[in-house]
């Protein structure tokens, strides 16, 4: 008996490695893309608090971002050697790493030429691929990166076209409504005694002041929260059979940690669409329409600061036939087998 293992042993051990294989792979991506952020998070913090930051802090910070991104393009360069049309996605990889080289390294000159905009786009391109890259390794799928076509009338699309059309307009909805609820709290937590950092000094703290590099700023921030921060770590987690109240708790804190500078009252204010992100996610599997309602939501934060409320109306009415749309959800959305379990 003592030779013998038991069969329930075995599962166990290979259970265990399952879910250790699968938080390596979440931790180092994430301490890729969130490790110089959170450099960035400190320096604003200190400085917050009337702490001196020496200029090498930031040289430190573009340098973290910079290795970051070759580690980041090396492993994609990895996931994709096997693949059948490599070479020319090893071509594409290398132009999209001499355009965020050719932006980026103005990061770490005395002049900060960089323009924030074209790297980051380039980014945006790179950070996504290696998710998919990733998910596909373990025989799994994000999401297909389209949207549903949005001049066509519902009455004109076929059933499958049009179910995909509401469950994508319900997903967006539902985010934008936890985004603002989100945004609410983190105002009514800055009235409450303490340091705290207003909307118009984010974008200095972040290093992106103006207001074309603060949109692509957005349009990121919204890219790497709610691809690589959810839907990757949603995908690969529910895949080694964790439980959904975990992945809430490892996303909320993962998309909370970049913004703790903002203060306690803001970064717990944020873990209600961190939550909600997760939740629609790993019922629907739409990962553009969170995207899609983060970018707006960052783009109407910083077009109020920058122009007035007035800018709230284009979005208010969009966010209005989304919702009308999304209506029709409750008699088109059946019931899921996961949401038994």
């Amino acid at each position: 008996m003592s030779g013998t293992t038991l069969p329930g042993a075995d599962h166990e051990t290979a259970k265990r490695r399952t879910t250790l294989r699968a938080y390596l792979t979440v931790l180092t991506l994430y301490g890729l893309v969130a490790g110089s952020p959170l450099i960035g998070a400190l320096r604003a913090f200190a400085q917050l608090n009337g702490t001196s930051v020496p200029d090498w802090a930031r040289t430190v910070q573009g340098i973290c971002w910079l290795a970051s991104l070759v580690c980041a393009s090396l492993w994609l360069a990895w996931l994709i050697r096997t693949h059948p049309q490599r070479v020319g996605r090893l071509v594409l990889l290398i132009g999209i790493g001499c355009m965020i080289a050719a932006d980026d390294a103005g990061l770490l000159s005395p002049s900060r030429t960089s323009t924030h905009i074209a790297g980051r786009l380039c980014e945006i391109v790179l950070w996504v691929w290696l998710c998919i890259e990733i998910a596909a390794r373990r025989g799994l799928t994000l999401q297909t990166l389209s949207m549903p076509h949005p001049f066509r009338p519902l009455s004109k699309r076929c059933e499958a076209e049009r179910r995909r059309c509401i469950d994508w307009h319900y997903v967006f909805c539902r985010h934008v409504l936890a985004l603002v609820a989100g945004g609410i709290l983190a105002f009514l937590t800055t009235l409450l005694p303490g340091p705290a950092l207003h909307a118009d000094q984010q974008g200095a703290a972040a290093g992106v002041p103006d207001f074309w590099p603060g949109l692509v700023q957005g349009i990121w921030s919204a890219a790497i929260e709610e691809v690589l921060v959810t839907a990757a770590v949603v995908t690969v987690l529910k895949a080694a059979r964790r439980p959904l109240w975990e992945i809430v708790a490892v996303v909320a804190v993962m998309r909370a940690l970049p913004h703790a500078y903002l203060g306690l009252g803001p970064v717990l204010a944020g873990l209600l669409p961190a939550a909600a992100a997760v939740w629609l996610y790993h019922r629907h599997q739409q990962v553009v329409s969170l995207i899609a309602a983060h970018t707006a939501y960052n783009t109407i934060v910083l077009a109020v600061s920058a122009i007035g409320w007035p800018a709230v109306v284009p979005w208010f009415l969009f966010v209005n036939v989304s919702a009308h749309i999304a209506g029709k959800a409750a008699e088109a959305q059946p019931t899921r087998p996961e949401d038994k379990d």
